[in-house]
């Protein structure tokens, strides 16, 4: 009895389920990864770093060098390829790499909630969370940098808690939080915005020397970690701007302004917009509020719930609580802010963006449940009606957020079923030396054993440029693609077609056909490039 009563043996047991839950999810069969949990872009970073342990460079072609990644995770799964460049094998391999980070989330959740003096059931039942949620659990296995920005950001808000709570922290654990926070930037490059909030609130809270030795540790650890990254981006392409966050984001904000104006009113109205329901619909209908389902029930329950805890006797509860809250929302802001850039200065949005928030929402939500466990353990029968309270939140978070749950939240993608189904025709049925130009080509890349050129420009600044500058059919003729392969709408962009002399010529069809994306299908068209005009239709 005395050891269920220990708290760390209930979290060894909970990071076990959520490693399990995880590593089921990597080792799944391929047709389920492909369909239910890896997006196209995941495989672009499988590729590179196969290609970089093969010594074939930091390319999805093998051929044109590309930034277009953030690099922490690109160097982790490199030696995965060092060991196998067997693709199935080495995508597992790589997915479980990820699930030991998103299994590590889960820990560094429970010991920030106990950093901020927290009950060990408050922090454990908050860390049950993320280890069964259906979507937290795939977000963290998805073949992309999610998992592991998400268990850094999680490491330097601990980080941040610890020292914050001290009245002079000493440089070491400054500068190993600083170091933390590059590696957290190196992990997803947006997470730029957390490091200056620290820093403001350490600068505030020290006395004069302090502040500035403190700075000069974070921002001297961080820059060392950074330093690299930075100096490869200014040799190679003269800038530190990410290809693959300019590519769709830029054309597309440019063909809505050039729709409806570039005043700053447009700006002003369509940033808002999209701020408004990335943070009204799409978060909750990601983690707590399945599709399908009216949010105003969630949003009435959030805002009872913060006032309960912020007016609800007594008062020395009231302090604490809102201490906790101040110090999470000090990296916490920063979490915030990288998503309102990508909502309202980007206006673009993918669904792993909102991972950093819910990790947000984990640690207020265990900073709330102790608030509630203190109150019932003052009431009338408190042990009883602390163990009934937790005993209703585990069946309901069950019932609602369980592993068998999963068709809830996870939302199927046939469409790359079918890219899938289009790697496999192109090695069964050309020549090994051919060479594919595709929009949506990392499946593609990774599956086919071809040379696949990306032509949106999200890992080819090449061509990205020429796509920018109206010049893409040449741009398709100086590769010398034998073929275009893509999903139907995307095709549309290549300026391919058919007259009273042939450019394109459709070869195949593959995939079953579905509701989305145009069909969903994928179009295999032999070209002859020598024939592409460099502009317009003739």
């Amino acid at each position: 009895m005395a050891l269920l009563a220990d708290p760390r043996c209930w979290l060894v047991a909970l990071l076990a389920v959520a490693l399990g839950l995880r590593l089921a999810v990597a080792w799944d069969d391929l047709p389920r990864l492909i369909r239910d949990v890896t997006s196209d872009d995941a495989y672009y970073y499988f590729q590179i770093a196969k290609n970089l342990a093969a010594g074939a460079g930091v390319s999805t072609d093998g051929e044109t060098p590309t930034n277009g990644f953030h690099p922490l995770w690109l160097l982790l799964l490199t030696p995965v390829f060092a060991v196998t460049q067997q693709a199935s094998l080495g995508l597992h391999l790589g997915l479980s790499l990820s699930a030991v980070f998103g299994t590590g989330t889960v820990a560094l959740v429970y010991a920030t909630l106990r950093e901020l003096a927290v009950r060990p059931a408050a922090a454990l039942a908050a860390a049950a969370f993320p280890a069964v949620h259906p979507l937290l659990v795939a977000e963290s296995v998805n073949g992309l940098e999610t998992g592991l920005a998400v268990f850094c950001i999680a490491f330097v808000v601990w980080g941040f808690v610890r020292l914050a709570r001290q009245p002079t922290p000493p440089l070491r654990d400054t500068a190993l939080l600083g170091a933390g926070a590059g590696l957290m930037m190196l992990a997803r490059t947006d997470t730029l915005f957390v490091l200056p909030l620290m820093a403001g609130c350490f600068f505030l809270r020290q006395p004069g020397r302090q502040r500035w030795q403190t700075l000069g540790a974070l921002a001297a650890a961080a820059g060392v970690v950074l330093l690299p990254w930075v100096v490869w981006n200014l040799a190679a392409f003269g800038t530190l701007v990410q290809v693959s966050s300019v590519a769709i984001a830029g054309p597309h904000q440019a063909h809505y302004l050039a729709e409806h104006g570039e005043g700053l009113s447009v700006w002003l109205s369509r940033g808002g917009d999209l701020t408004w329901r990335a943070f009204t619909g799409q978060l909750p209908h990601l983690y707590w509020v399945p599709r399908g389902f009216s949010t105003l029930p969630f949003f009435a329950a959030l805002a009872a719930g913060a006032a309960l805890l912020v007016w609800a006797p007594p008062a020395t509860e009231r302090r604490r609580t809102l201490r906790q809250v101040e110090l999470l929302m000090v990296p916490g802001a920063g979490i915030l802010l990288a998503l309102l850039y990508h909502a309202g200065i980007r206006w673009w949005l993918r669904e792993w963006y909102f991972a950093p928030v819910a990790l947000l929402a984990t640690l207020l939500l265990g900073v709330g449940l102790d608030r509630l466990q203190r109150g019932l353990a003052g009431s009338r029968g408190g042990d009883r009606a602390v163990v009934a309270a937790y005993a209703i939140y585990a069946l309901a978070g069950l019932l609602w957020f369980g592993p068998h749950r999963s068709d809830l939240w996870i939302h199927p993608s046939p469409h790359r079923e079918n890219q899938w189904a289009a790697a496999r025709w192109i090695e069964a049925y050309t020549a090994p030396g051919a060479r594919i130009g595709s929009f949506n080509s990392g499946i593609l890349t990774y599956f086919s054993d071809r040379t696949v050129v990306n032509l949106d420009g999200v890992v080819n600044a090449d061509a990205y440029r020429a796509k920018r500058e109206n010049r893409l059919p040449g741009y398709m003729q100086a590769a010398r693609l034998d073929y275009l392969v893509d999903l139907n709408p995307a095709l549309l962009n290549t300026r391919c077609w058919t007259g009273p002399e042939v450019w394109c010529e459709v070869v195949t069809v593959v995939g079953e056909p579905h509701a989305a994306l145009g069909g969903g299908r994928v179009s295999i068209l032999a070209l002859d490039a020598d024939r592409i005009p460099e502009r317009g239709k003739p």
